[in-house]
């Protein structure tokens, strides 16, 4: 690990087997690193984001919910104002990113965790002075929001368009040849002018 002048967090590191992937790991060979045998988990947190072993998000949906959910309630028990503006604001600023960050890796498909998402602001929405008795969507047009399913569906659209146009320009400018590395071995991915 010392040649490329990082030190890896031994401690940190696990092996998560993917079902969908390899089927059931066998524990009689111990995987290691420097000596340190890696413990076999069933879900992993990375970035701040769980997965488990089928690679599914629930854990960290059913998370992210609650701590959102912490958030809101916090936040309405703060504020001595019950101002609309003033609330909606302080929902896109303590509450939002906690349900949007990482959605485009994280992003649920399953209807179940993408109701349990919506549902935060759903209730924020209906706590809000004057707005109990409308609709979710008619709530979310006076306070000028849209659904949380819409802005994960926008983000992903936007990360498809961004990575599709830098795969472009790189196969459009660049050209890979082979070069030597720095310890001598040879590598056929330098991307050249």
């Amino acid at each position: 690990m010392s040649r490329f002048r990082t030190q890896l967090a031994v401690n940190k590191c696990s092996i998560l087997c993917s079902i969908l992937c390899f089927g059931p790991i066998s524990t009689s060979v111990d995987l290691q690193i420097d000596g340190n045998i890696l413990p076999i988990v069933s879900t992993v947190k990375d970035l701040g984001i769980t997965f488990d072993k089928n690679l599914s998000s629930t854990s960290h949906v059913i998370s992210v919910v609650f701590t959102a959910n912490q958030r809101v309630n916090l936040l309405l028990r703060s504020f001595l104002t019950r101002n609309r503006t003033v609330l909606v604001k302080a929902y896109i600023t303590y509450v939002k990113p906690i349900l949007e960050y990482g959605s485009v890796v994280w992003s649920p498909y399953e209807t179940g965790d993408i109701s349990c998402i919506e549902k935060v602001q759903r209730s924020f929405t209906k706590r809000l002075p004057g707005l109990k008795n409308f609709t979710y969507r008619n709530q979310l047009a006076i306070i000028n929001l849209e659904t949380l399913e819409c802005r994960r569906l926008r983000a992903d659209l936007c990360y498809r368009i961004v990575f599709s146009l830098n795969k472009m320009l790189i196969l459009v400018h660049f050209s890979f040849c082979a070069f030597q590395l720095w310890h001598s071995t040879w590598s056929s991915l330098q991307i050249v002018r």
